[in-house]
């Protein structure tokens, strides 16, 4: 699958959570960019497969794509992805066909705007 160059209209950085303890023991959570800023295609999630989704209780809003990244981030870090004005939580990452061509992202967008959450 190739990606048409006209839906990729949404600059974004990936974001990747680094989590450590503070002094007291508390566990705290710091966004660190992956890699260079990125064209990406974001479009809603149709009505089928909201159903769908509905069906596995998952709160994905949006299907992003891009073109695909020869290392992707390990499953054990919390992925967030940021557009202007726009903040979305990556709950699946995806290899479309694995042909290393696109990789497809599940999210949820965050109406707070907070990378904390």
């Amino acid at each position: 699958m190739k990606l048409p160059a006209d839906n990729m209209r949404h600059r974004a950085i990936l974001l990747a959570s680094d989590e450590a303890g503070d002094p007291y023991g508390q566990p705290t959570r710091a966004w660190r960019q992956q890699g260079q800023p990125r064209w990406v295609s974001i479009e809603p999630l149709r009505a089928h497969d909201i159903f769908a989704a509905d069906q596995n209780q998952t709160t994905e809003t949006h299907v992003v794509r891009m073109a695909w990244t020869p290392t992707p981030p390990t499953t054990q870090q919390r992925l967030q992805l940021l557009t202007t004005g726009r903040l979305f939580e990556i709950s699946r990452v995806t290899d479309l066909k694995e042909e290393h061509r696109v990789t497809e992202l599940l999210v949820t967008e965050r109406a707070d705007g907070t990378t904390d959450g």
